[in-house]
């Protein structure tokens, strides 16, 4: 299973959060993907794999990116489940992957 989501270095405090709701449901077979436009970012958490990507000016909005990323993920794991989520989401406790 995959959660990815993505970020530019203002919204990061709300990745941040989000990531960290999931503390409770992050198994050794749940990876999320983090994807950083334009920065790099400083943030560790188990199973965490960050991935930057550069500013595309072409973009005139920052929703454009969410189909380019999920396209992304799908060549870089292509046998995995994913999970699309955008950074101001907090998972409670309840949240299951499996619904």
């Amino acid at each position: 299973m995959i959660v990815m989501l993505y970020s530019d270095k203002s919204y990061e405090h709300q990745a941040v959060s989000c990531i960290k709701s999931l503390i409770h449901k992050i198994t050794k077979d749940v990876k999320i993907l983090y994807y950083t436009v334009g920065f790099k970012s400083d943030f560790e958490f188990k199973n965490l794999c960050k991935v930057e990507i550069p500013i595309k000016p072409e973009y005139p909005k920052f929703n454009y990116y969410k189909a380019e990323l999920s396209l992304l993920t799908m060549h870089m794991f292509p046998e995995e489940r994913y999970v699309f989520t955008d950074t101001d989401v907090l998972f409670s406790n309840r949240f299951e992957f499996d619904k």
